[in-house]
């Protein structure tokens, strides 16, 4: 173990940023008026700086809490690059605390500011630490766009983030009559997913995807209550549309089991979430081993999205992108032209600014 590369500090910072929505703007009730994020700060003793970020938005405070009380009093004097053998470690030390939920959170953002490290310990960008053959500088970002909750402005957000250079979008309705008027809004060809945050029932999730037949979408995205992996299964198989499920799962065993049970045609795995680019890697695993596609899940404007960004850029992915327009952007990362420039410097490649940080803090 090199002594420059010893973890000498850890921290966390939740912040709350001002946003709106990245096409127009809803008639009232918008869905994300601020971004709240936890970014995790690891130093070596060296000086080397990792950022790294946990699951935020309404779970900010308790994701900044289990950081803070749980992972980082365990992890000040251990190697750095050793990052295999401190998540196994400490998933043992915290096991009979749960790994679900907020200490998930906690490791997946240390995971990610450790992968930080590495890279700028070998002089590498993390998407070429993942596959050494990767020469990516930019990966197509589709449009997730927030809900509207209306035909209309969902056909006009579509078309919006057409204009601006995304070559696939993802609503976020819950009415056959929006997907519709966006379907109509685009024209038959480009790419149309659908997530439906698990509003519908079993039987109201089979009538609707019967009815979103003739409207192409390329998946529908957790569309009943509750999730459960054989109830994905029996709607696929009784509407014949592909499912797509996994930014919840929890675990990657909960993966695991909508690939194989659940029969999705794609997993989500959020870095954030999943365990962050070890998580993800073992993701990729899963998919491979089930035979199923892997798309991965990002509401994350900080090092969780570049993370996910490195690592869709290693394996030829495209990156789904928040469609919101922040008073500042935590790392520095916003689609041009529907594409996501891939930062080419060490590590993930991004600053935190301390300006930022000061600036946004929730205290």
């Amino acid at each position: 173990m090199r002594s420059d590369l010893v973890i000498a500090s850890a921290e966390s910072f939740h912040l709350a940023i001002p946003s709106v929505y990245g096409g127009p703007q809803p008639r009232e009730g918008a869905q994300w008026p601020f971004i709240n994020l936890v970014l995790t700060r690891v130093e070596t003793s060296g000086g080397l700086v990792g950022w790294g970020e946990s699951f935020g938005h309404n779970v900010s405070a308790t994701s900044k809490a289990a950081f803070d009380s749980m992972v980082a009093p365990l992890i000040v004097g251990a190697d750095a690059t050793d990052i295999e053998g401190l998540s196994a470690r400490l998933k043992r030390t915290l096991f009979t605390y749960g790994l679900k939920g907020p200490i998930g959170y906690a490791l997946s953002g240390l995971d990610i500011a450790l992968w930080d490290i590495r890279g700028k310990a070998e002089g590498k960008p993390v998407h070429q630490l993942l596959n050494s053959a990767s020469k990516s500088t930019a990966v197509p970002a589709y449009a997730s766009l927030l809900r509207y909750g209306d035909p209309g402005m969902a056909g006009e957000a579509v078309v919006d983030a057409v204009a601006r250079g995304h070559r696939a979008v993802k609503l976020h309705e819950a009415t056959v009559e929006a997907v519709a008027a966006a379907r109509q809004a685009i024209g038959p060809d480009l790419p149309l997913t659908l997530d439906v945050n698990c509003r519908w029932s079993v039987e109201e999730s089979i009538a609707n995807a019967r009815a979103l037949r003739p409207h192409n979408l390329d998946w529908l995205e957790e569309p009943c209550w509750p999730p459960r992996p054989e109830r994905l299964a029996r709607i696929a198989s009784e509407t014949g549309v592909s499912m797509a499920a996994g930014e919840n799962a929890g675990s990657l065993a909960g993966l695991e089991q909508l690939a194989s049970v659940g029969k999705v045609a794609y997993i989500q795995p959020s870095a954030a979430k999943i365990g962050g680019l070890s998580g993800l890697l073992q993701a990729k695993r899963i998919a491979e081993r089930n035979h199923v596609r892997l798309a991965t899940h990002s509401a994350y404007f900080g090092p969780a999205l570049a993370a996910t960004l490195h690592f869709c850029a290693a394996h030829d992915l495209d990156c789904e992108w928040y469609d919101c327009q922040l008073e500042a952007w935590p790392a520095g990362i916003s689609p041009v032209n529907g594409m996501l420039a891939v930062p080419s410097a060490p590590g993930l490649g991004i600053d935190i600014d301390d300006g930022l940080i000061r600036s946004y803090l929730v205290k």
